[in-house]
């Protein structure tokens, strides 16, 4: 007859297996945790080690700088001599003079202040002043005017021819007559560069009229003549002469 083993048994047995495995999964972690906390701790140290690093180069080179300024203030100060001030002795006094020790003056040196230079550098702007010439006035057409004469008078209904000569190096596009300021007649100029413009006019009733002509070139530039004055009035021979024709 087989023996069997008791409940009992194989339940402890279970819960010390149990027990076992909590404690190597607790073991496991508490080992990852502290690798990790020491690669951590290596890394800080490490980074410390850099700066202090830093820090004593920075040190070296401040002591380089204070070794090269005290050099020529150690070379004045030790040129430098001691004035001792001259005392009267009577004739008949006695002085005895001991000399136990020699003086040594030693010159030191204490910087304790960093002192920082900066060097800056502020861009100074340049002016240029370049000499520009003058706009050239813009040319305009040139304008002769030959005939009438001012001050010409006439009877109403006179036809006068007016002349005026006229140039302009671009090219003339047209030309016009003014009375009192006022276009009367226009003629194109066909481009060309001289150009002699007679237009008749004829005298209307009697008045004061001023008159001048004008002209535009190719490049639009407009010019006019100053204007010649023209009285138009009914003469004394004009009203004789109608007089003896009606009484025929």
């Amino acid at each position: 007859m087989k023996q069997t083993m008791p409940v009992w048994v194989g339940l402890t047995l279970l819960m010390l297996m149990l027990v076992l495995l909590s404690a190597f999964i607790f073991l496991y972690q508490s080992l990852s945790e502290q690798q990790i906390a020491s690669v951590g701790l290596q890394n800080t140290i490490s980074t410390l080690e850099s700066e202090r690093a830093a820090v004593d180069d920075a040190q070296m080179g401040l002591r380089v700088q204070l070794t090269q300024q005290a050099g020529p203030l150690a070379d004045y100060a030790a040129t430098q001599t001691a004035v001792v001030p001259t005392v009267a002795v009577p004739a008949d006094a006695t002085v005895d003079v001991a000399v136990t020790e020699e003086a040594t003056i030693t010159p030191t040196l204490a910087l304790s202040e960093t002192v920082v230079v900066t060097n800056t550098v502020t861009p100074t702007p340049t002016v240029v002043v370049s000499e520009t010439e003058p706009m050239p006035t813009p040319a305009v057409p040139e304008i002769s005017l030959s005939a009438p004469a001012d001050g010409l008078i006439l009877n109403p209904g006179n036809v006068i021819s007016v002349t005026a000569d006229i140039t302009d190096t671009r090219g003339l596009e047209q030309v016009w007559l003014l009375v009192n300021d006022e276009v009367v007649k226009t003629l194109a100029a066909a481009n060309k560069i001289e150009f002699k413009y007679q237009p008749e006019w004829v005298a209307p009733a009697t008045g004061r009229f001023e008159l001048a002509v004008g002209a535009k070139n190719l490049e639009g530039r407009e010019h006019s003549t100053q204007g010649i004055v023209i009285f138009v009035e009914q003469t004394s021979e004009t009203n004789t002469e109608t007089t003896s024709e009606n009484g025929e």
